[in-house]
């Protein structure tokens, strides 16, 4: 009747929080099958509780529709801190989803109890006074941003209402680990309050973490590796330093291969004063002495690398004389032969084929200069019909003149 029956071949890329990486080398598979789903970071099989796995095995129905599904983790119902009140939840849902926030604002009257907002609004003094945040559902099923709640608003504040007068000391400074202060003013003993500030430098061999990143204060060090930042005495009686981490990480630089280089570790990343030994693969030229060492250094780079390239074989410099000789390669790529070409009126003296005018021999393409002679013989004066000789290193061979 001209039909034929096939089975049916269901596209798993249509579901949006399964990981194909590492699921499937194929995404497409057949209706009926089971399949091992492996879901994305704040997902479950079959589950919405953090708890559940993120794998599982499904069935591939006929209409192509998974058994069990990755789900979006959920963080449940959030109960706003005390003089404070929930903006708005996304979709309106009692539960919030995977990655959704929570938008909260405190009350008239109050502020914000941290200064984390300076994080991501470019570290402007005015965001001490901020009295909205929010609440991101994170994979684990809790809410990042649980530690904010409101305070009374301080004199430091605008606004209308009553205010608490900003006598907030932060007292002596801790200075963060591998660090130190470089404000001419400090000593040990120096009393700050709220709004004061220091400069501090992390050690040679540390940068700054990336939270701290926006608080860098500009010395032309390169972008990702700045050392020098503003800490603040906050609000709450703490230097930023203090509640938001350990600004100074270890310096790191990146550790990429390039080619023809052969490095003894090739680990993507080296800490600050480690060293990575360099050579050259065969078939490559190196830039420079080998075996080559470079160092991690403070600026978050190798030191000079050794650059290896393909090597090439210069012409030649063969003795002429008055041959005309022709060499197909200028240079000769690394690993291939040189074909040398003699015309009829010249002979190789230290090829494969010495002696034969208009010989031609393979020379292998090396690094070394091969050095390679001809000679002329001489063109023979005989009379038409006889027979000339011709010695050589090959010994004698007779040449038969036409007539």
């Amino acid at each position: 009747d001209g039909y034929r029956c096939v089975q049916v071949v269901c596209n798993l890329g249509a579901e949006p929080r399964l990981d194909l990486d590492i699921t499937t080398q194929n995404q497409f598979v057949y209706a009926g099958s089971s399949v091992v789903l492996n879901c994305t970071f704040g997902a479950r099989h079959g589950s919405h509780d953090p708890t559940a796995s993120r794998g599982g095995v499904s069935l591939c129905r006929n209409d192509c529709s998974l058994s069990h599904v990755c789900e979006a983790v959920t963080c449940g119902e959030y109960a706003p801190p005390a003089f404070a009140a929930l903006l708005s939840k996304p979709g309106g849902e009692a539960e919030v989803l995977y990655y959704g926030e929570h938008a909260v604002k405190c009350d008239e009257g109050y502020i914000r109890n941290d200064e984390f907002s300076t994080q991501h609004d470019g570290g402007s003094t005015n965001n001490l006074c901020l009295a909205n945040f929010a609440f991101q559902c994170e994979d684990n099923g809790g809410f990042v941003g649980q530690d904010k709640f409101c305070i009374p608003r301080l004199c430091d504040c605008p606004g209308a209402d009553d205010c608490t007068p900003s006598n907030i000391a932060c007292n002596t400074y801790r200075t963060p680990p591998k660090s130190s202060v470089v404000t001419p003013s400090h000593t040990a003993s120096s009393i700050y309050s709220f709004t004061d500030t220091l400069e501090v430098e992390c050690d040679v061999g540390y940068r700054l973490s990336d939270d701290f990143r926006v608080f860098a204060i500009d010395t032309g060090a390169p972008s990702g590796c700045e050392r020098r930042f503003v800490d603040t005495c906050t609000a709450v009686g703490q230097f930023r330093s203090q509640f938001l981490g350990d600004p100074c990480v270890r310096v790191t630089c990146v550790n990429l291969g390039s080619k023809g280089v052969i490095r003894d570790d090739e680990k993507a990343e080296l800490l600050y004063a480690e060293k990575i030994v360099q050579t050259c693969e065969t078939g490559y030229v190196p830039s420079k002495a080998m075996p080559w060492e470079s160092t991690c250094l403070e600026i978050c780079e190798l030191s000079e690398t050794l650059k290896c390239t393909y090597a090439e074989c210069a012409p030649l410099p063969f003795d002429y004389s008055e041959c005309v000789v022709s060499q197909p390669w200028d240079p000769t790529p690394y690993g291939q032969s040189l074909t040398v070409n003699c015309d009829n009126t010249c002979m190789m003296t230290d090829a494969v084929a010495p002696g034969i005018p208009g010989a031609s021999a393979s020379i292998p393409g090396l690094a070394t200069v091969v050095k390679t002679t001809y000679i002329k013989y001489a063109t023979p004066s005989v009379a038409a019909g006889g027979t000339y000789f011709v010695s050589g290193v090959w010994g004698k061979a007779s040449v038969r003149i036409p007539g």
